[in-house]
């Protein structure tokens, strides 16, 4: 699990700070801690994403003292300095970490306006670290990504997240759910948006959907690079720009497919 040589010294602390906030995660993981109930049903957070946040960051400040950071927990620390901005995701899954589900990880970028410079995510339970770098390529464990050959929707494998916004959208992610299953193509909800993304790059998934209006930069930001970098392709559902900080909905594949799923979605 060794980083690539010609990956940046930026690049090179995402990926040991990724691997230390792993290993706190999965030094937890089936034990006995604290879960908190967020605004949205069905949403928590625990202790181990609080002590994972405040590791990363701690670590990340140390070494770049001028950086900014946006994470999920305590928001945007912002330094007037730095043009750097750091999106954290410290337990991308924590639903599934609660209930003992192996598949949750760290997710971490370095990102400038609306281009990711970099980014690691680490599944700890199951050792496994993808690591991209803008223009370098994307990484599982040291091996080169790339998106699926699949070519049609129809012979599609797709990931989705489901709306804990029940109030926002009471039907809207179950209907386009039912639209796209239409298509006869097996869909997953993972539970951890990052994995889903990193999947894709991997070619282990050919595409992934959310139009729950609940996307955070710190969910998004490393998969966007990780996928582009692999060679798929990343819009909103109705093939808009999909923008780090102002995106109500993600679409992300392997780019042979994507305009006709965004038939399917967007019609």
């Amino acid at each position: 699990m060794d980083i690539p040589n010609h990956f940046s010294d930026l690049a090179r602390a995402a990926f040991h700070v990724a691997k230390e906030a792993g290993s706190l995660l999965k030094s937890g993981y089936q034990k006995d801690f604290d879960i908190i109930p967020k605004e949205m049903k069905n949403d928590v957070v625990t202790s181990y994403d609080y002590a994972s946040e405040q590791l990363i960051v701690a670590r990340l400040s140390d070494q770049f003292p001028t950086h900014s950071f946006l994470c999920e927990e305590r928001g945007a620390m912002p330094h007037p300095d730095g043009s750097i901005c750091w999106m954290i995701d410290p337990l991308d899954g924590t639903v599934n970490f609660a209930h003992h589900v192996p598949l949750f990880c760290v997710t971490i970028a370095a990102c400038q306006e609306n281009d990711v410079l970099c980014a690691v995510t680490y599944a700890p339970v199951l050792e496994e670290l993808f690591i991209a770098e803008k223009g370098k390529g994307a990484y599982l464990n040291g091996r080169r990504l790339k998106v699926s050959a699949t070519s049609s929707a129809h012979a599609a494998y797709i990931g989705t997240s489901l709306s804990f916004n029940l109030h926002l959208h009471p039907t809207h992610s179950i209907d386009v759910f039912s639209k796209v299953a239409h298509l006869g193509s097996p869909m997953r909800a993972l539970g951890s948006t990052a994995l889903n993304m990193g999947y894709i790059a991997a070619g282990r998934l050919d595409a992934y959907w959310s139009i729950s209006g609940a996307l955070s930069p710190w969910d998004i930001a490393a998969g966007i690079l990780m996928i582009e970098e692999a060679g798929g392709v990343v819009t909103q559902v109705d093939g808009s720009t999909c923008q780090l900080k102002n995106s109500s909905s993600l679409l992300a594949s392997n780019g042979k497919i994507h305009q006709e799923l965004i038939q399917y979605l967007s019609s």
